[in-house]
């Protein structure tokens, strides 16, 4: 009588365990740049806010707020308050400009330590927002802030 086999041989393992690693190398940077672009996100949540709250300022006083105003301060302390953003700065670059620039941290890879700046400028139609400025890597950003992408409006 024959014998049958039963079960797997050790090389068909070997290479189930070959391909589960292979797909792991693969899965795993991929995965930690889609965590790292989920975390920049918050931050252009914030920055949604405080694009409202520059804009309103705008159209009250007919330019931008300077550095040491209360809207800075609040903005700011709002965006420093996010466990992703640290050193935030702001600049009037002009009567119609106003650039904010956060140092990014805690958000893993590459992107700690980086810099990520929103410049808004205003008009009497409304505020735009150009969020390709900065040294922070493109693949960490939303695909509207990537520098191949147009500003938003």
């Amino acid at each position: 009588m024959k014998n049958v086999q039963k079960g797997f041989t050790l090389i068909e393992l070997m290479i189930v365990v070959a391909i589960i690693g292979i797909l792991a190398a693969v899965a795993v940077p991929a995965y930690q740049d889609y965590t790292i672009r989920a975390k920049m996100s918050e931050i252009a949540g914030l920055m949604a806010s405080a694009k409202t709250t520059l804009y309103e300022s705008y159209a009250s006083n007919g330019s931008m707020p300077a550095a040491g105003d209360d809207v800075v301060t609040d903005i700011i302390a709002m965006l420093d308050a996010s466990e992703f953003a640290t050193g935030t700065t702001y600049a009037a670059t002009g009567t119609d400009v106003g650039t904010v620039t956060i140092t990014v941290e805690n958000a893993g890879g590459t992107a700690n330590g980086q810099t990520w700046a929103f410049e808004f400028t205003a008009a009497a139609t409304g505020l735009t927002v150009d969020c390709t400025g900065g040294n922070l890597e493109a693949k960490y950003r939303p695909a509207n802030c990537r520098p191949s992408a147009a500003p938003t409006p």
